[in-house]
């Protein structure tokens, strides 16, 4: 659970409105209508959300965010729960910010298109390299690199990303030993647009049960 995204709607983030209409329902029904609409808004704001500053491939972050969406009840009212289950706290770090280091270890960056969205250990023929300006990378090696096959750990046929000169010494992925991020609320719905999708979600319920009296 620590490692969601968590959007508390009720209390106080409740407008008077909301507060008016949800007192001629049962809270239950309430929440579950609430909660319904604001995970389908989180996921079709997921799904549409831009793939990479850089306009790399795409590697499906933020669709298997909105995979695994989901909801709760809190005493305020009702928790939207948001996070990639391949990728575990990777979508708080990106709404909250922070620093990420690797006890013993170097973090990977990569520094191309073809790498993104891979381990460094998925290719062969990457070498290390120290510049004189203390910055650390994996090259690629004379001959070009492969990706591994993830269960013979054997070069695959067809996906050689370089040959020869052109690609050697090409930086495949910096090594740093941290990486620092500012936090970015936008990669979800607006506070705003979750109060009226709750609004609109009570509404549609109180319309409902009089259509069936």
């Amino acid at each position: 659970m620590n490692e969601d995204v968590q959007i508390i709607i009720g209390g106080d983030t409740a407008t008077p409105e909301l507060t008016a209409l949800a007192q001629s329902l049962q809270v239950d029904r309430i929440r579950r209508a609430v909660a319904t609409s604001c995970v389908q808004l989180t996921k079709d704001y997921l799904n549409n959300l831009p793939p990479n500053r850089r306009g790399w491939p795409s590697t499906g972050f933020y669709h298997g965010a909105a995979l695994g969406t989901t909801w709760e009840s809190t005493p305020e009212g009702i928790a939207i729960l948001i996070d990639n289950e391949n990728a575990p706290g990777a979508m708080k770090f990106r709404f909250h910010g922070g620093t990420i280091s690797m006890k013993d270890k170097l973090l990977t960056i990569p520094a191309r298109a073809e790498f993104y969205g891979h381990r460094a250990g998925e290719f062969s023929n990457l070498r290390f390299v120290m510049f004189k300006s203390g910055a650390k990378a994996l090259v690629i090696g004379t001959g070009g690199t492969d990706r591994l096959n993830a269960m013979t750990w054997k070069t695959g046929r067809g996906t050689r990303t370089g040959t020869g000169a052109r690609t050697a010494m090409m930086i495949a992925y910096w090594l740093v030993e941290s990486v620092t991020q500012d936090g970015n609320p936008d990669v979800v719905p607006s506070q705003d647009a979750y109060k009226e999708t709750a609004i609109q979600a009570v509404v549609e319920l109180i319309a409902s049960r009089h259509s069936n009296n």
